[in-house]
């Protein structure tokens, strides 16, 4: 298993940041982000992943969404079944009560 540098992974991380704060990713956005960094496509969405899980989390108030995270739950979870819905909500650690 082939690790990335410390220094590589941060430069990514920032610019995923830098790009959620300006909405949604333009199609192909990560990809080109791994392309520049030299990282594999799926690690940079691996980490992609990662950032948004813990901004849903950070975003929580006394164990409730604030209304941005909450919009984006309900948006995620609108077409899943019940097991994919269980699914999320665990990955998310987000109570079903929080999408109500």
């Amino acid at each position: 298993m082939n690790t990335c540098p410390k220094d590589v992974k941060d430069a990514v991380i920032k610019r995923l940041i830098e790009l959620h704060d300006g909405g949604p990713a333009p199609l192909g956005a990560l990809a080109q982000i791994a392309a520049e960094a030299g990282v594999l496509a799926n690690t940079v969405y691996q980490w992609n992943s990662d950032l948004k899980r813990k901004r849903i989390r950070t975003e929580t108030t006394s164990g409730s969404l604030s209304s941005a995270a909450k919009f984006q739950a309900v948006l995620a979870t609108a077409s899943m079944s019940e097991l994919e819905l269980g699914e999320y909500l665990r990955k998310n650690a987000i109570t079903r009560q929080d999408l109500d």
